[in-house]
């Protein structure tokens, strides 16, 4: 069986400062009974910040020999009350034991009695640490305060048990100089539900939303990772406010530390620092956050993917499939004159998104890197005209730009592509034409 261990975590806990510290005695039974009292350090996130409520559980475990596993314990009133009989000294037990602790409890932990968690594909939840995605409420806040403690005691001595910290704590701190309405916080794009003891991060990237300290103060709890996150502020008009993180690098969320947000909501709504404030960090850290690539980003979600195209009836295989990939600041077009036979994944050609992100603008007379034997496919434009004779043809022309307009619905969703007036073609030299599309063309998105 694969075992995963323990390591060091009395270690840790030892290091834990008590200063906000509460102790709490274990109401006993008999002579056996094992007294408790406990402490919390410095950085107890609990809605109140200073300790245990009234009704909180923890799961206590008692190793060699006495072999107790998870033994549920109630805070009331400055005790840790257990449900049933509790955990015992053994009769005439001379050696000590290790006792681990969790908060919240939880009724599928489990520990073995040699001190290791046992194998993770058995029994998983040991080694899970889960925080709420919704702590905008006292009761949702609260039970993502994740503490343990690890000590050993000998038959007879008190066993205090040093909580630590498995999460961090963000505090996001606005200063409203707009008087926006502010109604709900979020912190995006990090990974808010799982984190195994391992240190790997399990779960998607998603958004926690933060509990209200009062008008300008939000918290949450995260749990330890690297990530790039996003600040998101929401008005009760339904307005969003968003500040990204900068390129180049993440930030580090460690157990028992806490982290300020200072986020400055200004005309521009486009400033803003991150200040962290670390126990035994010897200086802050303040980074800007750019709120205007988050919006590019954020409103052209969706854009990328397959679209079934149509055109006129002189389209080689009508209809055909669109697909448009990200190319950094760009858009790059996968088989825009519908013909897949010469439609390689290198056939790309490559287009513009326009200031107010509405429309794509792709320039005529840029060459694909796929090449026919040795010439390359050179994009072109065409479109459709009536002569002095009132005839209607098309032709074509490798100068100008293809202005295609993004669509959505109401709710803000891409749902198609319109191409306006033109049509596209591929040109090699000395060979022709190798596919076109005549107007119109419209895209429709191809959705799961």
């Amino acid at each position: 069986m694969k075992k995963i261990f323990l390591i060091a975590v009395a270690a840790i806990a030892a290091l834990v400062s008590c200063t906000h510290a509460e102790r709490i005695e274990s109401v006993m039974g008999d002579d056996l009974q094992v007294r408790f009292t406990t402490s919390v350090g410095t950085y107890t996130v609990k809605s109140n910040d200073t300790g245990f409520d009234n009704g909180d559980a923890i799961g206590i475990t008692a190793l060699n020999p006495i072999n107790a596993s998870n033994v549920k314990y109630i805070y009331r009133d400055g005790a840790l009350v257990p449900e049933g009989e509790g955990i015992k000294w053994v009769q005439a037990q001379k050696t000590p034991t290790l006792f681990y602790a969790v908060y919240p409890y939880r009724e599928d932990f489990h520990m073995n009695n040699d001190g290791t968690f046992g194998d993770f594909e058995e029994i998983p939840n040991a080694l899970l640490i889960t925080v709420e995605s919704d702590q905008s409420t006292y009761e949702g806040y609260s039970r993502s305060n994740q503490l343990a403690c690890s000590v050993t005691a000998a038959p007879g001595e008190e066993v205090n048990m040093s909580f630590y910290h498995n999460v961090t704590k963000v505090v996001i701190s606005v200063d409203n100089r707009i008087g926006a309405n502010i109604t709900e916080a979020y912190l995006a794009n990090v990974y808010g539900r799982y984190l195994r003891y391992d240190g790997s991060n399990a779960g998607n990237l998603g958004a926690i939303k933060a509990y209200r300290e009062d008008e300008s103060t939000w918290k949450l709890l995260v749990v330890p990772q690297s990530s790039r996150p996003t600040i998101v502020l929401k008005t009760a008009e339904g307005k969003e406010y968003c500040f990204e993180y900068p390129e180049g690098g993440n930030i580090r969320f460690y157990n028992g530390d806490q982290i300020k947000f200072s986020v400055l909501l200004d005309d521009s709504a486009t400033s803003s620092t991150f200040t962290s404030e670390v126990e035994n960090w010897s200086e802050d850290t303040e980074i800007e956050f750019d709120n205007e690539a988050y919006t590019r980003r954020k409103a052209l979600a969706g854009l990328f993917g397959e679209y079934t195209a149509t055109s006129s009836s002189k389209a080689t295989n009508n209809p055909w499939t669109m697909k448009l990939q990200s190319a950094g600041t760009r858009v790059a077009f996968y088989n825009l004159f519908a013909n897949p036979a010469w439609a390689a994944d290198d056939t790309l050609y490559y287009g513009d998104i326009s200031e107010d992100m509405s429309t794509i603008i792709i320039p005529c007379g840029q060459a694909a890197e796929y090449v026919y034997n040795g010439t390359p496919l050179v994009l072109w434009r065409t479109f459709i005209y009536t002569d002095e004779n009132e005839t209607t043809s098309w032709d074509a022309e490798d100068e100008g730009s293809i202005v295609v307009e993004i669509v959505r619905n109401d709710a803000g969703d891409v749902i198609g592509l319109d191409f306006g007036d033109y049509g596209t073609l591929a040109y090699i030299n000395g060979a022709g034409y190798i596919g076109m599309a005549l107007p119109k063309i419209t895209a429709t998105k191809i959705t799961e």
